[in-house]
């Protein structure tokens, strides 16, 4: 808000446009290494499909070692 109000607000651009890059490079770290687990949620789903399941249920039992909160998918 104050850089928005301040006459001379380009130091506050100067600094807020590099820490929005690191925001979006950490941002990109975290999705790059979630991808293994995505790519065995998608195949367990490719699965349940080629088995005659048309409606696909995500089973937290099958994958103990991600730690799923069991409230959450009841």
């Amino acid at each position: 808000m104050l850089g928005a109000a301040a006459p001379q607000a380009t130091s506050v651009f100067f600094f807020s446009d590099p820490l929005m890059g690191l925001l979006a490079v950490v941002n990109l770290m975290v999705i790059v290494s979630l991808v293994p687990i995505v790519l065995r949620l998608l195949k367990d789903y490719r699965q349940q499909l080629q088995g005659g399941n048309e409606s696909p249920v995500f089973s937290p039992d099958q994958f103990p070692e991600l730690d799923v909160d069991r409230k959450a998918w009841k």
